[in-house]
């Protein structure tokens, strides 16, 4: 007959019972299969539902304990030995052999001067910027001004943005010009 266990009888030897002992210390049989639960070997590793914050606290008591110790150190090694370098040479020109810009390379022309506008364009491209910096300047130095500056200040602005769209050019400067330049 067997025992439900595989190749375990019924008429076991005392040589099987060592066998059962390691079964028994190892896991336990349920019937269908083998789960494995380790037994201690000692008390100290049976835990109880303190034990783990009672190491924990011990961590942190140790940690407490020896806070701000410095650990030991090894000396430091022997320092590498000098390298000798070679002599410097002192006659070295000044010039160099080749010189620094290659005359066969493309210089590009100087740039055309800048467009001067015309003074009633440079009167608006002022208002458009010039009056909202003044006011913003003004403001954050809380300088108190006259209600009549401040329309002053605004009826520039306004005025040079609607002159600046008015005076746009409505046609592109050539005909085939699609906008872009290179």
């Amino acid at each position: 007959m067997s025992s439900g266990l595989a190749g375990v009888e019924s008429g076991a030897t005392a040589a099987d019972g060592a066998a059962w002992t390691e079964v028994l210390r190892n896991g336990i049989f349920t019937g269908r299969s083998l789960h494995h639960v380790p037994v201690p070997d000692t008390v100290d590793d049976v835990t109880s539902p303190g034990d783990e914050e009672r190491r924990t606290d011990e961590a942190w008591r140790s940690i407490v304990e020896h806070y701000g110790d410095r650990p030991a150190l090894e000396p430091e090694p022997d320092p590498l030995p000098e390298v000798a370098l070679p002599p410097f040479d002192e006659d070295l020109d000044d010039e160099p052999d080749e010189p620094a810009y290659d005359s066969e390379r493309f210089v590009p022309p100087l740039p055309p001067p800048l467009p001067r506008p015309t003074p009633r364009r440079a009167v608006a491209w002022a208002g458009v910027f010039g009056a909202p910096i003044l006011l913003l300047v003004l403001l954050v130095f809380r300088v108190r001004t006259p209600a009549l500056v401040d329309l002053v200040l605004l009826g520039w602005f306004v005025g040079g943005f609607v002159y600046l769209v008015a005076t746009m050019p409505r046609a592109p400067r050539e005909p085939w010009d699609d906008g872009s330049r290179v």
